[in-house]
């Protein structure tokens, strides 16, 4: 069940369109190698030759499919905006039948099952997407985010007042994107991932148990 439709993964605009199975999976070679080098050695310090190596292919071949670097940073950033939400679509429907601290939680625990699924580059990613001129990562959260609260609210309208659902999604998103990527880029003394998710949980549910019809 896929509720998420405006940030599916699709690569942003190559120079050579790959019609061809081989080259599809030269550009798919290309992308994965990004994600690992830029793990490796960092977003400043990737380069076209790291990741041409990496995948296997010379650099040439690297150019025939992207302009530089930051389009391969791109299509990595598209690439992970469709794993994470993919990742949330698989809990939707049982989210949709829990009440809203449950249903929190475990949009929580996906987002840090994907997060220290490979800390190194998600906190190169969290640290740097904006290089790329592109807002697409935290656009995405909030228009998911947004899309989820449509449908809990639908199938729960009667249990709460009507609710600013653009307002709620975008403080929601960000302020959730931040606190998560803060904690798996600084892992802050004293503070522990049971802790946190518990504790922003309860903020966040807090919230819906204020708008419940009397």
């Amino acid at each position: 069940m896929r509720i998420f439709i405006r940030f599916q993964f699709a690569l942003p605009p190559l120079k050579k369109t790959p019609t061809q199975e081989r080259s599809r999976q030269t550009v798919e070679a290309l992308i994965e190698a990004t994600a690992r080098t830029v793990a490796e050695y960092g977003w400043a310090q990737t380069t076209t030759n790291h990741i041409a190596e990496c995948a296997g292919v010379s650099v040439g071949s690297l150019y025939q499919y992207f302009e530089n670097r930051e389009q391969l940073f791109a299509a990595l950033i598209e690439r992970e905006i469709g794993v994470i939400t993919g990742r949330l679509d698989e809990q939707i429907p049982f989210m949709l039948k829990a009440d809203a601290a449950t249903a929190i939680r475990m949009s929580l625990e996906v987002a840090f099952i994907y997060f220290e699924s490979n800390e190194k580059l998600f906190t190169e990613l969290a640290n740097n997407w904006q290089a790329t001129g592109r807002s697409d990562f935290v656009d995405a959260f909030e228009g998911y985010m947004l899309d989820a609260m449509r449908m809990f609210m639908a199938q729960n309208y009667a249990a709460y007042e009507p609710l600013d659902l653009n307002t709620l999604s975008f403080i929601m998103s960000n302020a959730t994107m931040f606190v998560l990527s803060r904690f798996v880029s600084r892992k802050p003394k004293g503070v522990t991932k049971e802790a946190l998710i518990a504790h922003v949980t309860e903020l966040y549910s807090l919230y819906f148990k204020s708008k419940e019809r009397k």
